[in-house]
């Protein structure tokens, strides 16, 4: 192929804005080398592993396409064929022309098979006369040739058919699969923490409004009034609700002091109280009020994680869109929190990759409502947020150089103040 013919690149488990950014990416510093083609007119692909069902789809593509090669995207390193060029984001733009220069490479040789790469950008800042970079790591895998003539025995027919199984087990990986329950899951209700509603058309607004409920007035919200004002204060707030005292929490400490029983708690979950029935106290006595004292102290965050899921009962916060991508901060110490149903894959997932909520039940195959009861008690404990744009995250950023001739002008200006003087 002749170096001045843009090279076609089919594009997979991406979605609109990661497409974008390949592109103005191709179109800035590829200079034109690149362009997006479908299906036969493609010259090689470049798959976006992290995307839901990206490797199932890469999978029948292998099989119809064996000859083209392959640029792979992803946050971790993976198992896959040895041949492919891995890019660990975030994904430096000269990592990046380097994997188009080696698919070109590959493509006029026709050597299809050279071995594959796994190219990272390190955090290792090396000082050069430009200017402070980044250090860009390259790992080489030996290839299918290289792989089978080390491993084949000398001869036998037995031994040709080890050979051939590890070779086509290498080119095509099984896909894992979860390991089979030890024994039957005791059967629990869950209606008090997900309710019992059925899954929504996340497309349509008026479902998803439907199936939000605001929490504003209620002891969560309250309770998390409390916690904002004892952060300010950097003391523990009394919370008291209809002349009956409620909690103290202290932010500092990240714990609370509930007088009232769970049961009173989960029955008035989604009661809502005015403004001239709540008082709030600053409680600056050591050791506590006398109604404190028989009150045992429990996490915060636990706290407000069993209180979320009895108010939501498997509905969104109010003003939670189901499209846009959420992740979670830290894995919750879930044996220490009130059971949701899936919350160890729904963890699992989330703390690996940002997720629409939809496509999190999608994906796990499991009820909206778990994962919404999961996201409102997660977002109320602190510990889920709303992600940044995948773009963002997918190609690296360049650090700034220092600029070398301002400090020489800077000395200049200097002199003539001092001549002036």
């Amino acid at each position: 192929m002749p170096t001045s013919t843009p090279i076609r690149f089919d594009l997979i488990g991406a979605n609109d804005r990661t497409r974008n950014a390949l592109q103005m990416a191709f179109a800035g510093r590829a200079r034109g080398s690149c362009e997006f083609a479908n299906g036969d007119a493609a010259d090689a692909v470049i798959v976006d592993l992290d995307g839901i069902g990206a490797r199932t789809e890469w999978s029948r593509y292998r099989h119809q396409h064996p000859q083209r090669p392959s640029v792979l995207l992803t946050v971790n390193d993976c198992t896959v064929p040895e041949t492919a060029i891995v890019l660990i984001k975030p994904i430096r733009i000269e990592a990046l022309l380097s994997a188009v220069d080696d698919v070109r490479r590959r493509i006029e040789t026709g050597d299809i098979d050279a071995p594959g790469i796994t190219v990272r950008a390190t955090t290792e800042t090396v000082v050069g006369p430009g200017g402070p970079t980044t250090r860009i790591t390259a790992t080489t895998r030996p290839s299918k040739r290289e792989a089978t003539a080390t491993s084949q025995p000398t001869s036998g027919s037995q031994g040709r058919r080890a050979v051939a199984a590890s070779s086509s087990a290498a080119a095509y990986p099984a896909p894992s699969k979860p390991a089979p329950p030890s024994g039957p899951e005791p059967v629990r209700d869950y209606r008090d923490v997900c309710g019992h509603l059925p899954d929504i058309n996340c497309e349509d607004l008026e479902q998803v409004r439907q199936r939000s409920f605001d929490a504003e007035g209620t002891l969560l919200d309250w309770l998390r009034r409390a916690q904002i004002r004892s952060d300010n204060m950097r003391k523990p707030i009394g919370l008291n609700i209809q002349d009956k005292d409620v909690a103290t929490v202290s932010s500092v400490e990240r714990v609370a002091r509930v007088i009232l029983s769970d049961e009173i708690l989960r029955s008035n979950a989604a009661k809502r109280f005015i403004a001239s029935q709540v008082r709030m106290t600053e409680i600056a006595s050591d050791p506590p009020p006398a109604t404190q004292k028989l009150a045992e102290p429990v996490s915060l965050e636990a706290l407000l994680w069993k209180m979320a899921l009895w108010t939501y009962k498997g509905r969104l916060p109010a003003g939670t869109s189901v499209k846009e991508r959420v992740y979670l901060r830290r894995w919750p110490n879930l044996p220490r929190l009130l059971e949701v149903p899936d919350a160890m894959r729904i963890s699992a997932l989330l703390v690996e990759q940002p997720l629409a909520l939809a496509r999190v039940a999608e994906a796990l195959q499991i009820p909206q409502r778990h994962v919404f009861a999961f996201y409102g008690a997660a977002q109320a404990a602190g510990l889920a947020n709303h992600a940044k744009r995948e773009a963002d995250n997918l190609l690296a950023s360049v650090p700034p150089r220092k600029h070398v001739e301002r400090s020489f002008i800077n000395r200049v200006v200097g002199r003539l103040k001092r001549l002036v003087a």
